[in-house]
């Protein structure tokens, strides 16, 4: 019964989006990945004035119908359709053919998944290092909690359903890695949503669409979808490291301990200041995260 249901869920591609294990360690400079911001903000924008213009005047709009059919034309598979070109120009990496994944070989017992799950690819947002798998969690998971929010009005209620989500079938359970950072992920993609039609969301930033009295949405083009309000360095696993299943924590130290030679002391694309990561757990201490500093790197290869 059970293989059916982890058999139905891998089949799904909310599932793919949300079980993704990226490698973000292999990241030595970071500089040498384009920032996409501006690329995606542009790109969202132009969704969100789309929306609105294919808006029948006879539909009235409220905020739970509108980001509905908001989501329903965001393209998610745009990043992979354009996977060459994005290489080429340095828009999307993955990892030499030298560079093993770290969970490349990890045995099934460890994590059932965890084998079909492995993604070498990653992207570059408000200077920020993460995998594509993020993308996914922001636009898909926060789309999915913010429903649950919408519905029940209580944000806690969504944040539990996203912390049980990744103890279980879209992370621990399933790939044998619990991420702090699909969940930073998650919550973030959520206020997204609900700073398209609500103020101060982001504090200081009205919403980007309001309704008229006839329920027609309208584009506020002074409040558009700015991502760098929602993208911190804690999307980056290698900066807030996963919990893994006690074998897995062997396997991965194992792998990680064999590239410290090849950051030459040089830790800066993964790393962040001790100030910076206190802020950000304070930010996100609601959302039951579960540090893991025995893997930031900087420990790592000490």
């Amino acid at each position: 019964m059970l293989l059916l249901l982890m058999t139905l869920l891998f089949s799904n591609p909310f599932f793919h989006a949300q079980s993704a294990e990226v490698d973000n360690y292999y990241v030595y400079d970071a500089n040498e990945l384009a920032d996409i911001t501006d690329e995606l903000n542009r790109y969202y924008n132009e969704v969100l004035r789309k929306t609105v213009a294919e808006w029948s005047p006879k539909k009235r709009a409220n905020s739970k119908r509108f980001l509905k059919e908001f989501y329903k034309n965001i393209e998610q598979t745009a990043l992979w359709s354009k996977a060459k070109f994005m290489i080429k120009e340095n828009k999307l990496s993955h990892t030499d053919k030298e560079v093993e994944h770290i969970y490349k070989g990890a045995p099934m017992r460890y994590g059932p998944l965890v084998k079909l799950s492995q993604s070498t690819f990653n992207i570059r947002l408000n200077g920020v290092t993460m995998g594509v798998d993020k993308i996914g969690h922001f636009l898909d998971g926060g789309f999915l909690y913010y429903t649950i929010y919408q519905r029940d009005g209580d944000e806690d209620r969504a944040v539990r359903f996203s912390l049980w989500t990744e103890q279980t079938f879209f992370g621990k359970w399933t790939t044998g890695v619990f991420s702090n950072a699909d969940l930073v992920a998650n919550y973030e993609g959520m206020r997204f949503y609900r700073s398209i039609v609500e103020d101060d969301i982001v504090p200081g930033k009205k919403a980007t669409i309001v309704f008229d009295s006839h329920g027609r949405p309208i584009f506020q083009e002074e409040h558009p979808i700015d991502l760098r309000h929602h993208v911190t360095e804690f999307w980056n696993e290698a900066i807030l490291p996963s919990l893994f299943t006690k074998g897995m924590t062997k396997y991965v130290k194992k792998k990680l301990l064999q590239r410290c030679p090849d950051y030459d002391g040089n830790f800066e694309a993964i790393s962040i200041s001790e100030e910076k990561r206190q802020e950000l757990l304070t930010r996100y201490q609601h959302l039951g995260l579960k540090e893991n500093r025995e893997f930031l790197i900087t420990e790592v290869c000490q």
